[in-house]
């Protein structure tokens, strides 16, 4: 509790607070533990952009603890795929053009 009081020239005096104390809790913990409770606040920042139309699957829910490398959403992967097959086909054309174009001037 706080309370506020005024000298006779009406400048305030110190304000007299009530402090209570508690016993500490000592407990071991695994060593690289350590249990808290705050906010974080990320020393560098990152935008995410993904140009991706479904999530296949959220493998984590809000306030729970992830480990480094743990997947966190799986996304459809058929349009990556299709895009992949695509992308081989055309290689594969232009590794056939640049074998006869080799046989023309052998």
């Amino acid at each position: 509790m706080v309370s506020e009081q005024r000298a006779a020239n009406g400048s305030p005096t110190p304000a007299i607070i009530q402090i209570s104390t508690a016993a500490a809790v000592l407990r071991q913990l695994p060593r690289f533990f350590f249990e808290g409770t705050g906010s974080l606040a990320a020393n560098q920042q990152t935008d995410v952009a993904a140009n991706f139309r479904k999530v296949a699957a959220v493998e984590w829910t809000s306030g729970s603890s992830v480990r480094r490398g743990q997947m966190l959403i799986r996304l459809a992967d058929a349009d990556f795929k299709d895009r992949a097959q695509q992308a081989q086909a055309q290689l594969d054309e232009a590794k056939a053009t640049l074998r006869q174009n080799e046989a023309k001037i052998d």
